[in-house]
């Protein structure tokens, strides 16, 4: 499975979802959870699912010490695969500092024991974590209080002393600080909704539209929910510190400083941008099902036929293309291509809100015929003796726009079949556009002359 793709996105969802629920687990279901989480975490190949897991895990074993034995069970066992391996050294990294009072000691009595077999592996990253479970275990140790049981060991305090002064062992606790789940991570302090549902996935590079900040929350339902906040303040330096861009948006409301006017904005005003999806959402329509919100939105009256094109960049691209301009239909030559890592990396999820519909190419024609039995004027987007020039062609308001494939063009059964043809006046030496490009510029071209035109009806008015 890949990251950012259709797989991934929804077991993160199923994740966050888990997370919210997981202290809501009676004790005689329990053993069950824990069997079931500990399964998945073996299986699961994807970090940023893995640690929403371990998460989960953490949060359970704090709530219910006294099934620790059946971490440490697994955390013995030496048949395990490297990946799960480090998923339950990692579940190391956390317990020490939030285990209660009652169980603690007895915690590091057995966890220094676990982990020493893992410094001597051969795998290079299972001692990497290994040794950073060690020093996070150490320090916890000694910051609760317990650093006499490692001092009257004298094993313990040995290895403890020598990763404390030893040039490699400094070198790589220091490169793991950098991390923020492997240093700074508080399964207790972090669990609030922003973290959850943004935070977290900025760490591990999610893509943008699948983070949902505390404020669209609070749009949803203002009422606070003392299980589980909207938001820590108290951590939100660390935050911060983690992803300098996440400053962006922390400001109270009464700070933001309107800047859409020119008469109070200077050079130096001027920042990118970076439009949230579901935030954007949540702001013009407050109902976060996407059915109705595809059918309280109005799209332009233009079907976009790509179906002769067969490079998924270019399909994608033009997925992206036709949402962002309210095109009503993009056709493709099969809808598996939206499963496909080729076309969800560069459509960027537009492809969850771009209509679309699949027409192979032997019936494309047919398509065309019954769109021009609907009243639409078919456009090819092609060089031809008689092509209209893009930019004094005036479109009409239905209208279906073909295009060709990659190199060939429009094949001539279907530029016979044509209402009109279209080219875009050209002024270099190679004077070939690329497909996608070539339709973005007449899908762009179509947007413009339809907003002019609503604008000159509502001042006619």
């Amino acid at each position: 499975m890949y990251t950012n793709t259709v797989e991934h996105r929804l077991k993160l969802r199923v994740c966050c979802s888990t997370i919210l629920i997981i202290d809501l687990v009676s004790e005689d279901k329990v053993d069950a959870c824990l069997e079931t989480l500990f399964e998945i975490t073996r299986k699961e190949t994807v970090t940023s699912v893995r640690c929403y897991l371990e998460w989960s895990i953490v949060r359970l074993l704090c709530r219910f010490p006294d099934r620790l034995p059946l971490y440490y069970q697994r955390l013995s066992d030496t048949s395990h695969k490297p990946n799960y391996v480090i998923s339950l050294l990692t579940l190391s990294f956390t317990l020490g500092q939030c285990l209660p009072e009652s169980c603690v000691e007895r915690y590091f009595d057995e966890i220094f024991v676990r982990l020493l077999p893992w410094l001597i592996t051969n795998h290079f990253t299972i001692r990497l974590f290994a040794y950073c479970g060690w020093q996070h275990n150490w320090k916890a140790c000694i910051k609760r209080g317990h650093g006499a049981m490692l001092e009257n060991n004298r094993y313990l305090d040995s290895i403890g002393n020598f990763m404390e002064t030893y040039v490699d062992c400094i070198k790589f606790f220091d490169k793991i600080q950098a991390q923020f789940y492997m240093a700074r991570f508080d399964p207790i302090q972090d669990f609030n909704v922003e973290f959850i549902f943004r935070q977290m996935m900025t760490e591990f590079q999610v893509i943008d539209n699948e983070k949902i900040g505390s404020k669209a929350f609070v749009r949803v339902n203002p009422q606070r929910v003392e299980r589980c906040p909207f938001e820590n303040p108290e951590r939100r330096s660390v935050y911060t510190a983690a992803d300098p861009s996440e400053l962006i948006g922390t400001e109270q409301p009464d700070a933001m400083v309107m800047i859409d006017t020119p008469s109070n904005q200077s050079s130096e005003d001027v920042y990118q941008k970076k439009i949230m999806p579901w935030e954007m959402m949540l702001e013009t329509d407050m109902d976060l099902t996407k059915n109705l919100v595809k059918k309280n939105r109005r799209r332009n009256d233009l079907i976009v036929v790509a179906s002769l094109i067969d490079r998924l960049p270019n399909l994608a691209g033009l997925c992206r293309t036709c949402e962002i301009f309210n095109a009503s239909l993009l056709v493709v030559p099969t809808l598996k291509i939206k499963e496909d890592i080729g076309f969800t990396s560069v459509s960027v999820a537009s492809e969850r809100w771009m209509p679309m519909t699949e027409v192979p190419e032997s019936e494309v024609a047919k398509f065309l015929k019954e769109k021009r039995e609907e009243g639409y004027t078919i456009c090819g987007l092609e060089q031809t003796t008689t092509s209209a020039t893009l930019g004094e062609y005036m479109f009409p308001e239905k209208c279906v726009l073909l295009l060709g494939k990659e190199k060939q063009g429009v094949p001539a059964d279907l530029l016979q079949m044509l209402d009109v043809t279209i080219e875009i006046p050209q002024y270099g030496i190679t004077r070939s556009l690329n497909v996608h490009v070539s339709g973005a510029i007449c899908i762009y071209e179509y947007t413009k002359q339809m907003q002019w035109r609503q604008q000159a009806a509502i001042n006619q008015s």
